[in-house]
């Protein structure tokens, strides 16, 4: 069994426009003369590797608590694209038969368009994980978000699939059980037996 970490590192992964960075401080320290150290962590929940739930573009939207975690762990193919909006005609003929969860390797630069979006809900798509700060460009966030998130198909965004290749692999990228949330992050990790 060969385990590849797909998560990018919270402090110094890229952020999305508008959001903010990540940080960790130390509240307590033994070098300071405390008994244990002891971290604060602030972040908003769409920072780094994440989960993007259905309550993040739907107020009556499910948490990212209570998505199935079936999304989240499973097989899953991870398929190279090219730079670009990525066409139903380009994106669909690349994703294998039976197929329900895929994972987009864009090197950071590759969008889901509308049509694309729809064809992956019709087909019974239950996850979509993109190695780009979104599946969808900045100036169509909406669109693509409610088509997927209107299905309740799970988003992971900003993963890191740079040590991957082309191919299935068994996926475990459960969020982080957080009530009432429009996501959480994840700990994603490609398993290939």
């Amino acid at each position: 069994m060969h385990i590849i970490d797909i998560t990018k590192e919270m402090l110094s992964s890229p952020v999305y426009p508008g959001s903010n960075r990540a940080k960790l401080e130390q509240i307590k320290s033994v070098t300071k003369g405390d008994m244990y150290n002891l971290s604060h962590f602030s972040s908003d929940v769409h920072c780094s590797t994440h989960a993007d739930a259905p309550l993040h573009f739907f107020s009556s939207g499910c948490d990212i608590a209570s998505m199935p975690l079936e999304h989240y762990i499973g097989d899953c193919y991870v398929i190279d694209v090219n730079e670009g909006l990525l066409t139903d005609g380009y994106l669909m003929p690349k994703i294998p038969p039976n197929a329900k969860r895929i994972l987009l390797r864009t090197n950071r630069k590759s969008y889901l368009s509308n049509s694309c979006a729809k064809a992956l809900a019709e087909m019974g798509i239950i996850t979509i994980g993109t190695d780009a700060l979104s599946v969808a460009s900045c100036d169509n966030e909406y669109n693509i978000h409610t088509i997927l998130l209107g299905k309740n198909i799970a988003i992971i965004e900003s993963l890191d699939l740079s040590h991957t290749s082309e191919g299935e692999y068994f996926l475990s990228a459960a969020p982080l059980k957080i009530k009432g949330s429009d996501g959480a992050f994840v700990r994603a990790v490609l398993i290939k037996f």
